[in-house]
């Protein structure tokens, strides 16, 4: 059984969350940090309890992403307790380079597809446009950066941590990649999470757009990936060819039979036919065991036993 969760920016709990925006901003403001002005992405129940969520900072820099003053989109993961009450947060532009761009150089307008709301300016840099967080195995945070083509890990000791990067997985971040492929790099990649059952096999579907900016026969995969964080050494243990392209969205899972489970969320359409999705299974090796397509879009999709066993 296959479950999804269609695309879009704002994440919808029991409580209105659109309207906790600016009593969370609130909040953080009183702590001295920078306001939000929406949530995005990504909302998930922690151990303990708290709920940790993605939102959005927007700021204005002079001379840094571009001549002059420059709208610049960031993220913030914020922390909140069962009363919504902002217990730890993390601001990119406090902990990542800010010269760095966005890889593909994107950029938001008001309103447009893909972006959250912003307020200063009618265009801005989408500098970061993070798409996942995760508790990690071992107590702290892992940070999915679209458009730096890099996962974060945060320091987060269950609470107590600062907030500085551990480490950048990705081109051009701290890794070695041990790989005989010519760009074993992800990019603009989605879903990424640890194995819990193994906190040095790292998951991830790679989007590929920084592989079909040159490349327009390149197709998404699905990754595999053993982690040596000591020595900054990743393996990949699997590379499947999707057999498409996804330009965004998308989901990666280990299943209990040992197969993974892929979402290629958004095929563009051919011929005037709408965008599709598609989950595709493969086994350890590579080959597709399974696939399903669906006439929409699609964020993430879960594959589960029933509806009654998570």
């Amino acid at each position: 059984m296959l479950r999804t969760r269609s695309c879009g920016n704002s994440i919808s709990p029991a409580i209105p969350f659109r309207r906790q925006t600016p009593r969370v901003s609130e909040q953080l403001v009183s702590m001295g940090r920078r306001p939000i002005t929406a949530f995005h992405h990504d909302a998930r129940r922690l151990p303990d309890g708290n709920l940790i969520v993605l939102a959005n900072v927007e700021q204005v820099l002079n001379n840094v992403q571009g001549a002059g003053l420059v709208d610049v989109l960031g993220d913030m993961i914020v922390v909140l307790d069962r009363n919504l009450k902002v217990v730890w947060a993390w601001d990119a532009f406090d902990h990542l380079d800010i010269t760095r761009l966005a890889v593909q150089k994107e950029t938001c307008t008001v309103a447009g597809g893909g972006c959250p709301p912003f307020y200063l300016a009618t265009t801005a840099n989408d500098w970061l446009h993070g798409n996942s967080v995760q508790l990690t195995p071992d107590g702290n945070l892992l940070y999915s950066s679209r458009h730096q083509d890099w996962l974060i890990k945060i320091l987060y000791s269950n609470g107590t941590g600062s907030g500085r990067v551990l480490w950048r997985l990705g081109k051009d971040g701290d890794f070695t990649f041990s790989s005989g492929d010519p760009y074993p790099w992800f990019s603009h990649q989605h879903d990424a999470n640890f194995d819990n059952s193994d906190p040095t096999k790292l998951l991830v579907f790679d989007n590929g757009n920084t592989r079909y900016a040159t490349d327009s026969n390149a197709h998404s995969r699905g990754q595999a990936i053993q982690l040596d964080e000591q020595n900054h050494v990743a393996t990949l243990l699997l590379n499947a060819d999707l057999g498409a392209y996804s330009l965004a969205l998308g989901s990666a899972a280990l299943l209990p039979n040992g197969n993974y489970h892929f979402e290629l969320g958004w095929l563009n359409g051919l011929g005037g036919t709408p965008s599709v999705s598609r989950a595709v299974e493969v086994t350890p090796s590579g080959d597709i065991a399974y696939e399903m397509q669906d006439q929409t879009p699609v964020y993430r999709s879960f594959r589960m036993q029933s509806l009654y066993v998570p």
